[in-house]
């Protein structure tokens, strides 16, 4: 099962509508990985301003920039996060911080 399969099954509509809109669902689909991918959910992208949401659609660049910068172009296991262990983004030279919290403190 691909990556794009993943969040179909986790029912992400609004997700898999942007990575529709960039093209990204395409690199998702292919296999072209392993990717991580820390994946909104619905409820989270409901929260924001409708304006905002609009803005998305109309700038894919942007959208696919942001997406990007929440895509990882390895495998990344939970156990693997770290005390701020810094990971490339898909979005190239952007990092991304990595923690792991237990009982509200960075383990």
């Amino acid at each position: 099962m691909n990556l794009l399969e993943v969040v179909r099954v986790l029912n992400l509509t609004t997700l898999i509508k942007y990575l529709d809109a960039t093209g990204l669902s395409t690199t998702l689909k292919d296999e072209q990985g392993p990717f991580t991918l820390f994946a909104p959910t619905d409820k989270a992208f409901e929260a924001l301003p409708e304006s905002t949401k609009q803005s998305f659609l109309e700038d894919p660049a942007k959208l696919k920039e942001l997406l990007s910068y929440h895509m990882l172009p390895e495998r990344k296991w939970t156990y693997e996060f770290g005390k701020d262990s810094l990971v490339n983004s898909l979005n190239e030279p952007d990092k991304l911080r990595l923690n792991s919290f237990r009982y509200g403190k960075v383990c």
